[in-house]
């Protein structure tokens, strides 16, 4: 399974077509097995998009997305997790766990560092 962040620093980047880098993680066996950052600077949506199908991205977790990267997605049957901040590590880790929701905030910025949704 492969899992995408649009990040920016060692945080979740808030909007999917600006972040600098990508970083895409294998998890295997309820596990993180690989990851690789691609820098993003120049990338177009389209080309973003693009690069998700051509690594079979199957869970998208990323703070804002645009209507037609969303739905781009969902045709692509990849899994988004829109509205998500904090800290990269604490995502992957709250993924993980099977305690990430859609607008939830992570770490630091969430109370008892724990994964809470928004209201």
């Amino acid at each position: 399974m492969n899992l995408a962040l649009p990040v920016f620093q060692a945080r979740v980047s808030p909007r999917f077509d600006c972040a600098p880098e990508l970083l895409v993680v294998t998890l295997s066996d309820g596990r993180e097995t690989d990851r690789t950052l691609y820098p993003t600077p120049d990338w177009t949506r389209e080309q973003r998009l693009t690069k998700l199908i051509q690594l079979s991205v199957d869970t998208v977790i990323c703070g804002g997305v645009d209507r037609y990267s969303a739905e781009r997605m969902n045709a692509y049957h990849i899994t988004v997790y829109p509205w998500v901040t904090g800290k990269v590590a604490d995502i992957i880790q709250c993924y993980l766990q099977g305690r990430l929701v859609k607008g939830g905030m992570i770490g630091e910025g969430g109370c008892f560092r724990g994964c809470w949704r928004f209201r």
